[in-house]
């Protein structure tokens, strides 16, 4: 009902933060938008309702230098003693597939979260720095918005303050791995080799489970012209998940750029049979010439 073009016509698009009342005047937003007018309409109506955190593979993107790592959230129902689950983005449930239930607050604190990277992305650093800090307000012991608020301070050459966040976040949890990986970089940019030597392996071992980080740096080698690198890397980003369309596509491409035609077309063969209905896989096409 609320997709169906001819009641609410709501538009799933993942780039759009907006609250409740914004998502259901605009009928467009993200899946966090979605399940916040989802939710405070199902309230309304008397129904129990929740958000839920769906603990997906991490997707990452990179957009104006700063690389963003996705999650994922949708809503709830309980009605007669059965759940429903509610997501607008459709995505199909997988075999062992973790979930939480998130609180109002930590709902609300994602929200100013994403606002602060959007401010991040447009460059609007005091902007961001407003949002990081509302979200961390409402839920400060979550270790990735103490991460968010590193990111900006470093940006604004706060050094000492950053660190102290970067910080802040291992504290609440050791793994958080983009605070690892900023602070490794920052240590190896000043040639602090003792701390950058001290969480090395760490950085580097989330680093090789991560095929997602595998496959953003395998996109990275293939604008550096790089095209053997790019494919060692995608290869072992299938090696650790052999279902994501997008890596076959990925070798399809680096594959082409080395002329090696037919196996580019058979990855792209495969990324087609793996990609969700509907999905338009790009053409191959020759790289630019310089």
């Amino acid at each position: 009902a609320a997709l169906d073009p001819f009641l609410l016509a709501f538009h799933y698009d993942p780039l759009v933060t907006v609250a409740a009342d914004e998502a259901f005047g605009k009928k467009r937003g993200n899946c966090l938008s979605f399940s916040n007018m989802f939710i405070a309409m199902a309230r309304d109506a008397g129904l129990k309702a929740w958000y839920q955190e769906v603990k997906i593979a991490p997707t990452w993107s990179n957009v104006n230098d700063t690389m963003l790592v996705n999650k994922h959230v949708n809503a709830v129902i309980f009605e007669r003693g059965k759940r429903y689950t509610v997501d607008v983005s459709r995505r199909e449930r997988k075999a062992f597939e973790v979930s939480r239930r998130l609180s109002d607050q930590e709902a609300k604190a994602q929200y100013y979260s994403n606002l602060g990277a959007d401010a991040l992305i447009a460059g609007d650093l005091p902007q961001a720095y407003a949002f990081f800090r509302k979200a961390l307000e409402t839920d400060p012991q979550n270790a990735y918005l103490w991460s968010n608020l590193g990111v900006v301070l470093k940006r604004n050459e706060q050094i000492e303050d950053a660190l102290l966040a970067y910080h802040t976040a291992l504290k609440i949890d050791p793994d958080q791995s983009v605070a690892l990986n900023n602070l490794y970089t920052y240590y190896d940019e000043i040639g602090d080799t003792r701390n950058a030597e001290r969480i090395r392996s760490r950085v580097e071992n989330n680093r090789q489970k991560n095929p997602y980080y595998l496959h953003y740096m395998a996109e990275i080698a293939i604008e550096e012209n790089r095209y053997a690198d790019a494919t060692e890397l995608v290869k072992r980003a299938i090696n650790i998940d052999d279902g994501e369309y997008r890596f076959y596509q990925t070798l399809a491409r680096s594959q082409y750029y080395q002329g090696k035609t037919q196996l580019a077309l058979d990855s792209l063969e495969r990324a087609r049979e793996l990609a969700p209905p509907g999905t338009e896989i790009e053409l191959l096409a020759a790289p630019d010439e310089t």
